[in-house]
């Protein structure tokens, strides 16, 4: 979750990856209808049904953005993000326990979890500039210069079966790092005229890579009332990371009125982030041969709560133009200037297996209303409302399984006014200019092959 205003960005949106290639090639409608291995970190419940007992997977996401200003304050209104694509993978083994009828079967699995990066040149800076210059004219660099967000996730789960009612649960252990860049305006309320003049621009980082593992869970319940009709419902609650870093400041090449230069010390850095609740509701119907999937997904992005860097020893020094004394500022926070909403989606996925059973198609279509507060628009993680088109096949040769996913986001424009996305300014905070106006589009990409075997 890290603001920068993008043209071109490579990364994924605020959803995780699917469970696995059946479910990504489903558009993530899987909660009652995927009974795979990989669906430990979904929904847990339906691991008994599993038809495999271990999985791999490999996959790529690429997420293209533009963001054009709408009220451009120099010659390069639309800024473009350099980030490459960002790999996906899972592994996951689920085993029935050899007594009650094997009624009960335990897991483990690992997967990449939220997995986006941003980074930012101006327009018309010449190929190969370094990343941690600061683009002087980048109408997107108060949102944002650069960011890196990956999570990490491993789990234990166990899954228990009785008549028509599965159940299950699983410990998530959660890994998360994160960096961020930010464009900082450096000037007093004399220098309103000078708003959002590069000189005056202070590039702040944020290295939050002090390891922070955070215990989560999943818990899931599968219930199949008919022969051809399941139900499934999973809860993830919320996850709450404490991270640690620092805070490194570069200096601008002008200065405020009635200083003659300033410098910066850097300070130490701690930001609580929170990820949300995630509730998943779901029915799977039909017959062995053909079946229809349809979920219904609500994420609490809003309690994220505009996140926040807490800074420790962190200053800018002013060195006054008359040769008085060097003022001193300290910078005791630096907002990430983000804001969600709750992100709903519904899912809808088809699955067909051809006589004989060792050829399977798949297919899906899926609404989001994304997290991105048309507000305050968040762009290194371009969370809009969008649509979702999913292809996939899985060949079955015992005991293996090899299954493909492939899932195309088609973005819905935004325009807003962002009325909330301002400059932040550590000297003047009431001196400050909307910075966020514009036009926000988003594709995306991922594609997944994974590998299942049983035994």
């Amino acid at each position: 979750m890290v603001l920068v205003l993008p043209g071109a960005a490579r990364a994924q949106s605020l959803d995780r990856p699917a469970g696995g290639a059946a479910c990504l090639a489903m558009a993530g409608a899987c909660v009652a209808g995927a009974p795979d291995p990989a669906a430990l970190w979904l929904n847990p419940a339906l691991l008994p049904g599993a038809v495999s007992r271990l999985t791999l997977g490999l996959g790529v996401g690429q997420q293209e953005r533009s963001v054009f200003r709408l009220r451009p304050v120099d010659p390069w209104p639309e800024a473009r993000d350099a980030h490459g694509a960002r790999p996906l993978g899972h592994l996951a083994v689920a085993q029935p326990l050899p007594w009650w009828g094997e009624r009960i079967t335990v897991a483990l699995g690992y997967r990449v979890g939220l997995n986006s990066g941003s980074r930012y040149a101006a327009t018309h800076d010449p190929p190969g500039t370094p990343s941690r210059k600061l683009p002087r004219n980048d109408p997107g660099r108060y949102l944002g210069t650069e960011a890196d967000l990956q999570e990490h996730l491993i789990y234990v789960g166990l899954a228990v079966r009785w008549r028509f009612l599965q159940l299950g649960a699983a410990l998530e252990l959660g890994h998360l790092r994160l960096t961020h860049q930010r464009a900082l305006w450096i000037g007093e309320a004399v220098d309103a005229p000078r708003l959002e003049e590069p000189a005056l621009d202070m590039l702040a980082t944020l290295e939050l890579t002090t390891p922070s593992v955070a215990p989560g869970a999943v818990a899931g319940v599968l219930v199949t009332p008919l022969q051809y009709l399941a139900i499934g419902v999973s809860v993830r609650p919320p996850v709450t990371h404490h991270l640690r870093g620092e805070v490194s400041l570069a200096a601008p090449t002008g200065a405020p009125a009635g200083a003659k230069a300033v410098s910066a010390t850097d300070g130490g850095a701690t930001l609580d982030l929170r990820l949300p609740l995630e509730l998943r509701g779901g029915i799977s119907a039909g017959w062995p041969l053909l079946r229809l999937n349809v979920d219904l997904l609500w994420a609490r992005w809003s309690a994220a709560d505009d996140p926040g860097a807490e800074l420790d020893g962190a200053s800018i020094r002013l060195a006054s133009a008359s040769g008085g004394a060097t003022r001193h500022v300290p910078l005791e926070s630096l907002p990430l200037g983000v804001g969600l909403r709750d992100a709903i989606s519904v899912r809808a996925g088809l699955a067909s297996v051809l006589p004989g059973g060792f050829l399977t198609l798949r297919g899906g279509y899926a609404y989001h209303r994304g997290a991105t507060d048309p507000e305050q628009p968040s762009a290194v993680v371009l969370d809009l409302q969008r649509h979702v088109m999913a292809l996939g096949v899985e060949l079955a040769v015992k005991p293996l399984r090899l299954a493909l996913g492939v899932s195309q986001q088609f973005g819905v424009p935004m325009e807003t006014g962002a009325v909330e996305a301002t400059l932040h300014n550590p000297l003047a905070p009431a001196i400050t200019a909307n910075v966020g106006q514009g036009r926000y589009t988003s594709t995306a990409t991922r594609a997944v092959i994974e590998v299942q075997a049983g035994w």
